[in-house]
């Protein structure tokens, strides 16, 4: 009877005691499942997250690759109200090493200030009372640089500014000619003043013209150009 009795308390322990293992190992091993899982979670989405940079910066980079450089130009540009006749200028991208930096330089003969002596005006501008050392047209020479701000795939827009002179010849007065009016006579001087030049260049990628409008410190009006990309 003491066998039977001591059995019957015997059992139910050890039964609670081979079980509580089990239990402990369940829990054990859910809560293991769950940290994997989020742990496999965060790996997707940095996986994710650097994935769409990568495609992004690839993405830039190729833009960048297909982007417009600026490309080697010769033009015309004129000023109407100081020197009507125009001249040349010339843009020059690359020298130094880097595509989108370059330099210019930009020449405005005048008529007057071409002619060695006097210049043949007609009637229509004649005026016999006029006063002593008036000056016609402006002669202008610049020197600069040119930074292409903007770029894309079809166009670029660059900047340029530099410093020249400017220079106007006098004339003492008129006298009459036989040919086509009067002579403006050259008194042989000149005034001459430092010019600061400015503007912005346009370009496109299909090699049509480029178009450009500035500005000059010294004299009025605005500078507008047409050049001729290679």
């Amino acid at each position: 009877m003491k066998k039977l009795l001591l059995i019957l308390l015997i059992l139910p322990v050890v039964s609670y005691a081979q079980d509580t293992p089990l239990i402990e190992q369940k829990v054990t091993t859910e809560k293991m499942e769950k940290e994997e899982q989020a742990e496999k979670d965060k790996l997707e989405k940095d996986e994710q997250k650097a994935y769409a940079k990568l495609k992004k910066e690839n993405a830039r980079v190729r833009g960048r690759l297909s982007a417009m450089s600026p490309k080697n130009q010769w033009g015309y540009i004129t000023n109407f109200t100081a020197h009507p006749y125009g001249g040349v200028n010339y843009y020059n991208f690359g020298g130094w090493g880097y595509e989108n930096l370059g330099w210019y330089f930009d020449w405005r003969p005048s008529l007057n200030y071409l002619h060695p002596d006097n210049f043949t005006g007609t009637a229509s501008y004649v005026n016999q009372y006029s006063t002593f050392n008036e000056t016609l047209w402006t002669r202008v020479f610049n020197f600069g640089l040119a930074v292409n701000i903007i770029r894309s795939r079809h166009s670029a827009f660059i900047l340029y500014a530099g410093i020249g002179s400017t220079s106007q010849k006098t004339y003492s007065g008129y006298e009459p000619s036989t040919e086509d009016g009067y002579w403006y006579i050259a008194d042989g001087d000149r005034i001459t003043d430092t010019n600061y030049n400015f503007g912005i260049l346009s370009q496109r990628k299909d090699g049509s013209f480029g178009f450009q409008v500035g500005f000059d410190s010294a004299i009025p009006g605005i500078n507008i150009g047409i050049g001729f990309p290679k």
